[in-house]
């Protein structure tokens, strides 16, 4: 509902932390569904990197065959995120104040 009521016009930049392979396709659908709710406003970015996932959501959603897969993918999330990831969510974050200044 946040980003069904964003201004007409307004600039904003999504970001994520999420157990899936980074570039892969549910964080893609993700973005792509969180950009398609934002119609009114300018999407002038989007970020997602790996995050570690809790055991006891991992074992849940592995008793789910809907979700296995993702929970599969999501237990080698471990350690994340990671100096790696934390140096391109801070590239990410200047490449989008450079956006917003123009």
């Amino acid at each position: 509902s946040f980003i069904n009521r964003l201004p007409k016009g307004q600039k904003v930049a999504f970001f994520s932390t999420h157990g899936s392979l980074r570039g892969g396709i549910l964080p893609k659908q993700a973005f792509e569904h969180a950009v398609s709710l934002a119609m009114n406003a300018k999407v002038v970015g989007q970020f997602g990197c790996r995050g570690q996932v809790r055991t006891e959501v991992i074992e849940s959603l592995m008793k789910k065959p809907e979700h296995a897969a993702w929970a599969n993918e999501a237990q080698g999330a471990s350690g994340h995120p990671d100096a790696h990831d934390l140096a391109d969510g801070k590239a990410f974050a200047q490449e989008i104040i450079n956006k917003i200044e123009i």
